[in-house]
């Protein structure tokens, strides 16, 4: 199930577009997009198109800025030495590399620290602050950390030592008292960008004290660090990052950066993107921390030897294919930890293990959340306590939420979408429990449910070649300013299949009003069924430009798709009748010879149920008439409710679905702890599922349905029918020995039989041994067959008794 939601849907931006189309000559969707992001007026709009540094606010805005430059100054006329204590992820690294390297250059006694993921954890540590006393350090300055830092500023001042702290995370309370604080979230702050990184902030600090030149030249390290860190891409934010791209991109590029892209794209030409930083260089600058010692990242980051950067590139480089495959080991752990939760009642994920790398969980924790929609804590396990790292969605605060119990945690600090967190081992358990009671309590069942956001409904005839390239302006694209994306409503396919080498991708043609666009769809090959029997989709995408033998053609890059709305349920699973013949036979082996007879839910109850939570209830429909009148009652009360074919569209989440056809042999009905039964079931078949799940809740809800398939099947049923299909069968394979799936196509085409009740009969001939399966799995006749009943194959007593005591009863 998935949700298509606007972004900004509370803006009326039609008197403003009208206003920028006359200004610029733009078009209206490129307009329309722009005053969504809040340009509204032609300066507004060229400023927002060529980024300049200009953009950057005046760093004294910060009110300890004057301090903070003040003292710095002092340690560099008195000679002393200066510490800069750092973070071992990229906005760490990047924001020890910027100040360090500037004060280095002006002639500052100063180092750095940065502390060991796995054994000293993020932050400042009072062992540590200890160390740098006993090293002769007379001033500390925090980057990326330090704002919740009281007990270990009280201990530095304690030793003797003075402390400006920089920092970009919460600051749930009053600072600590030191000489200065530069943190846009400290109490009163007044600083124009309150999104701004730990790397940006430090960048503000060197502006500060060497002025505008001295920042340009370590933009592109605040750059890549704006981007790994996922902070909005706005106004200076936005700044910084497309004054980085340009700056990489040139012969001024950093020996270290410049190191990294060579290994990364293998000395391919193509420009360095945003993507590149946040999927290129990030995690391989992650990789030393999270695997090893950052300071090895800090290393080459302050490299002027290219020989020696690229020696670090390489080690990196490893570092981060290690990284991976542990990555994918924790995801894979954790996978089968949630297999054993029930989801519907666990709104927060909150797993541990003493096998896991610390520095690692956080990336397989975003992994989780992508696939389930729910936040997730993941915690590592040594020596009594549990490190670990939380991710959430856009929907649920997560360092509000995890802050609701910091008197349980030995060390905790974030933001809205990530944190990180050590506390106790034997609390993890009350932990668990009371964090998920938090979550329901306080957020609604609707923000679970998956959604994907866009920024417009477009049609096809709006766009074109240079919309696209309209549209490509609009980058740097992150976090705050994300990729335009549009929705279409009532696509259908014109083609439609699957690619790649393990047909994980979808492309082909697909049609709306009259125009008609190629498309494709990277990861989306598991919809292909799915997407084969819609009447039509709608979909998000994005236009693209696919460049051949220099032709330009327009392509949509779909990011999502979602079953439109089905307009004639009654004609559309008409069509389809088929289908529900098929999985009447597949789901024949679903039966027990104990009848059972569920309880009649009401349509009153069934929108009372569906109302309560988005999910837990599966809604089996066995024949397009209950299926029809299910689809037109679930859209007219605006019940959630996914609507599927044979299996529900999620399986990994349990959401209530419509499952029309169901194959019953593969969904998982374990997860649902209500099951409603619709249309031609058998008090066998409710008998079978009444075994397999005890403790789930099993419903009828009575529709006056046709029972065209049970007559089907109750008709081969009888001896001479069914002797006709063994007579034909028989002639076949005495010739040649087929496939299963051949023999069954080979009697069709020749007989117009159909294919469901030949498939049926196939089976029951193999029950019975007058069939058998070679080694190859070609079907053969058994000539030492002995006669046999047909009473005594189990499938053909189901279709006998599935006639007979149809619910009702």
């Amino acid at each position: 199930m998935l949700q298509f939601v606007q972004r900004n849907n509370t803006q009326n931006t039609d008197d403003a577009c009208i206003r920028l189309m006359q200004e610029t000559g733009w078009d209206e969707l490129f307009c329309r997009l722009l005053c969504l992001r809040g340009i509204t007026d032609k300066k507004a709009a060229q400023d927002y198109l060529a980024p300049s540094f200009s953009q950057l606010h005046d760093p004294f805005l910060f009110s300890g800025m004057q301090a903070a430059k003040a003292r710095i100054e002092k340690a560099r006329e008195n000679k002393e030495k200066v510490c800069i204590y750092g973070d071992y992820d990229v906005d760490g690294i990047c924001a020890v590399t910027i100040l360090y390297s500037f004060l280095k250059f002006c002639g500052v006694d100063v180092s750095y620290y940065v502390p060991s993921r796995k054994k000293e954890g993020y932050g400042m540590n009072v062992g540590a602050v200890e160390r740098l006393h006993e090293m002769g350090i007379s001033l500390i300055i925090t980057v990326d950390n330090g704002i919740v830092a009281h007990e270990e500023v009280k201990r530095a001042y304690e030793l003797g030592m003075q402390v400006i702290i920089t920092d970009h995370h919460q600051c749930p309370e009053a600072p600590p008292k030191c000489e200065a604080v530069i943190c846009h979230t400290v109490p009163g702050e007044t600083y124009p960008n309150t999104n701004i990184c730990g790397a940006g902030t430090a960048l503000k600090l060197v502006q500060a004290l060497g002025g505008d030149e001295a920042a340009r030249e370590f933009i592109p390290f605040a750059g890549l660090a704006t981007v790994a860190d996922i902070v909005e891409l706005t106004g200076e934010n936005r700044a910084i990052v497309s004054l980085a791209l340009s700056a990489v991109n040139s012969d001024n590029c950093p020996i270290g950066l410049n190191a990294i892209t060579q290994i990364a794209k293998s000395g391919k030409k193509a420009a360095v993107t945003e993507r590149d930083f946040a999927f290129t260089f990030a995690p391989r600058l992650n990789a030393a921390g999270r695997m090893g010692d950052a300071n090895i990242g800090i290393e080459l980051l302050c490299c002027h030897d290219s020989d020696r950067a690229r020696e670090i590139a390489a080690q990196l480089d490893e570092l981060n294919v290690s990284r991976r495959s542990e990555e994918q080991e924790i995801i894979e752990d954790a996978f089968g930890m949630i297999k054993q939760l029930d989801l519907t009642e666990t709104r927060i994920i909150v797993l541990k293990s003493d096998k896991w790398n610390s520095g690692i969980v956080g990336i397989a924790a975003s992994k989780i959340v992508e696939k389930y929609y729910r936040p997730c804590i993941l915690l590592c396990e040594k020596d009594g306590v549990l490190t670990g790292s939380a991710r959430s969605t856009s929907e649920i605060d997560i360092y509000d939420v995890m802050y609701a119990f910091s008197d349980m945690y030995m060390r905790f600090g974030g933001h809205s979408l990530a944190a990180g967190v050590t506390m106790k081992t034997e609390l993890f358990e009350e932990y668990r429990e009371k964090i998920n009671e938090y979550v329901i309590s306080r957020y609604p069942f609707t923000v679970f449910i998956p959604k994907c956001f866009y920024d417009l409904e477009a049609s096809l005839s709006s766009i074109n070649v240079k919309t696209a390239g309209l549209l490509e302006s609009l980058a740097p694209f992150g976090e705050g300013n994300p990729k335009p994306v549009l929705m279409l409503r009532g696509a259908k396919f014109q083609k439609l299949q699957r690619i790649g080498a393990e047909l994980n991708h979808l492309n082909g043609r697909l049609s709306c009003n009259n125009s008609c666009y190629d498309f494709v769809a990277f990861e989306k090959g598991y919809l292909f069924p799915e997407l084969l029997n819609a009447e039509s989709c709608d979909i998000l995408f994005s236009p693209s430009v696919n460049e051949w033998k220099n032709d330009a053609r327009l392509q949509l890059r779909v990011e999502s798709f979602s079953r439109a709305r089905i307009k004639d349920a009654k004609d559309f699973f008409a069509a389809k009748a088929e289908l529900f013949t098929d999985a009447y036979g597949k789901n024949l082996h679903v039966y027990s010879e104990k009848p059972f007879t569920p309880q009649k839910c009401s349509e009153k109850l069934l929108r009372s149920l569906l109302k309560s939570s988005c999910d837990g209830t599966l809604i089996l429909s066995r024949d397009p008439e209950s299926a029809a009148y299910l689809s037109d009652f679930l859209n007219d009360t605006g019940c959630i409710c996914d609507t599927a074919f044979f299996v529900p569209s999620s399986l990994d989440m349990c959401f209530n679905t419509l499952c029309a056809a169901p194959d019953l042999n593969k969904i998982a009905l374990s997860r649902y702890f209500r099951i409603i039964l619709c249309g031609a079931f058998s008090v066998y078949q409710a008998g079978a599922l009444h075994e397999m799940l005890p403790d789930t809740q099993l419903l009828y809800l009575d529709v006056n349905a046709n029972n065209n398939d049970v007559a089907l099947f109750a008709d081969v049923c009888r001896r001479q029918n069914i002797g006709r299909f063994y007579t034909n069968m028989n002639r076949i394979i005495t010739q040649k020995p087929l496939l299963s799936d051949e023999l069954v196509s080979s009697v069709c085409d020749r007989s117009g039989e159909n294919r469901a009740l030949c498939r049926f009969c196939l089976e029951v001939f193999l029950e019975l041994g007058l069939f058998f399966s070679d080694k190859n799995g070609r079907i053969n006749p058994n000539i030492t067959a002995n006669r046999v009943e047909l009473s005594s194959s189990r499938l053909y007593r189901a279709a006998q008794g599935y006639s007979s005591r149809l619910l009702p009863e």
